[in-house]
């Protein structure tokens, strides 16, 4: 599974409530770089603050200078080097590729919470 680390950015603009957070996350976990629009500026500033509360964002960037921004640090010399992929951060990638194809690779995800099947009577209405 390939490894971009330094390459990625991963931008966080307005938004509501919390969904900020995990990509970000995620994006610095791989050797990323993780920008947020600056939230006094946002109409809806909650998923740049929650990001800014939760993950260790290095740019906060007001939407008017995103372009010129990206521009200047996607032009710059990126490092080499390797980054290791978290565990679970390949384990949730292969699940969202659809790579996880074996009953042994579903087995190994987690247990298995039992729920019980609808009934012909339940499906039917009566």
């Amino acid at each position: 599974m390939p490894c971009f680390g330094p390459q990625v950015v991963g931008i966080v603009l307005l938004g509501m409530l919390h969904d900020g957070t995990a990509g970000p996350e995620y994006v610095k976990r791989g050797g990323g770089v993780a920008i947020v629009q600056a939230p006094t500026e946002a109409e809806y500033p909650s998923m740049p603050e929650t990001a800014l509360r939760n993950v260790d964002i290095d740019y906060v960037v007001p939407s008017a200078m995103m372009g010129s921004w990206l521009d200047e640090i996607t032009r710059g010399t990126v490092p080499e080097r390797r980054v290791d992929i978290p565990e679970d951060l390949k384990q949730e990638a292969a699940i969202a590729e659809r790579v996880v194809e074996t009953t042994e690779a579903v087995a190994a995800l987690g247990s298995q919470v039992p729920s019980p099947a609808p009934t012909a009577a339940a499906a039917s209405g009566n």
